[in-house]
């Protein structure tokens, strides 16, 4: 198949859980899809996203209440996760039952495209062992990467390359804060032309071990 799973439209109360998605050239594909849960947080309920050709799971447009939680993508042919512009998007979450696991993968662990990303969120997640960056954005506002918040912060570790890559544009609402990075083989985090990013913050809880 050319796409494992497609979702786009009002889909509020629609759950995709418990799936294993292999071989396809994208896992899951999302575009202003609506109150959408892909995975759980209960037992089983997570998806397993392997060994497809091009991404695990794409997210673009409006995705309000849609949420990505509880899955494994793994060894992946291009980025684990690709967003486009997606707004109201929650990725991860705050309780251990609500993380992602976005590991060994050939490229990018999540790839964040330019665009606006009022109300979506990155948080809670594993990021591990990703060819490339763990997490790699391009003129991306108004996005959430971690948090201030007990368990929002991502771990992204044993990275190829650098933990958080941002480049290229102006990154204005876009907050990175309460991620733990470690043993990734160039930077923790690396800025390149990148404007208005806060990374960081007066809190405790906003620093970057």
């Amino acid at each position: 198949n050319a796409l494992g799973v497609v979702g786009s439209g009002a889909l509020t109360g629609t759950r995709v859980i418990g799936n294993e998605i292999y071989n396809s050239a994208t896992g899951v594909a999302l575009s202003n899809a609506i109150g959408l849960a892909v995975g759980g947080t209960g037992t089983g309920e997570g998806n397993t996203i392997d060994s497809n050709t091009g991404v695990g799971l794409s997210a673009a447009g409006i995705l309000t209440d849609t949420t990505v939680v509880g899955n494994t993508i793994s060894a992946i042919g291009t980025d684990g996760i690709l967003l486009d512009a997606a707004l109201g998007l929650t990725v991860g979450g705050l309780t251990a039952a609500a993380k992602n696991t976005i590991s060994g993968n050939t490229s990018t662990g999540v790839n964040v495209l330019a665009g606006d990303y009022t109300k979506t969120f990155i948080q809670g997640n594993l990021i591990d062992a990703n060819v490339v960056e763990g997490i790699l954005m391009t003129s991306a506002t108004n996005l959430t990467i971690g948090g201030t918040a007990a368990g929002a912060g991502n771990t992204i570790s044993n990275g190829l390359g650098d933990g958080i890559h941002a480049l290229l544009g102006a990154f204005t609402g876009t907050l990175v804060q309460g991620n733990t990075l470690t043993a990734n083989t160039r930077d923790g985090i690396r800025l390149s032309q990148a404007t208005a990013l806060t990374v960081g913050g007066t809190a405790a809880a906003a620093a970057t071990p």
